[in-house]
């Protein structure tokens, strides 16, 4: 399945790398109903491979990426550097092919983006809830 954990993450002085060919390694909540939902969304659209995606409990992690992950999303290229919060949710979006919402990362629109984010993280809980309840 193409956006699945294929390879272990591994880390060295602060930066990510992986024993994989997949560039882009996004970390999520899989606690949380709405993430899973989410990347199960970016798996299926992931036609090319780009991603690789783990729920942060179930992978090793310093402890630093551990407790950013279990606030927002993160987004990891193949040099280490991180993408969080709608920003993450934007570039994760234009590398699964979605880019006509690219204009959404320009000043001041990215901030109302982050800003949207968090109130979505914020209740993230109700989210889930509402999606338990409409799958059954």
């Amino acid at each position: 399945m193409k956006g699945s954990v294929k390879a272990p993450f591994t880390f060295s002085r602060g930066r990510a790398s992986v024993a994989s060919s997949l560039p882009y390694r996004l970390l999520y909540d899989g606690d949380c109903g709405l993430c899973r939902r989410f990347v199960t969304w970016l798996a299926a659209r992931d036609q090319q491979g780009r991603l690789q995606i783990a729920a942060y409990q179930d992978i090793p992690l310093p402890a630093q990426v551990r407790a950013r992950a279990r606030r927002s999303l993160q987004l990891i290229d193949p040099p280490g550097h991180r993408e969080e919060r709608g920003r993450a949710v934007l570039q994760t979006l234009a590398l699964t092919g979605c880019t006509s919402i690219n204009w959404l990362r320009l000043p001041p629109l990215i901030y109302l983006v982050d800003l949207g984010y968090c109130w979505v993280a914020s209740h993230r809980e109700l989210g889930s809830k509402w999606i338990q309840h409409r799958e059954g």
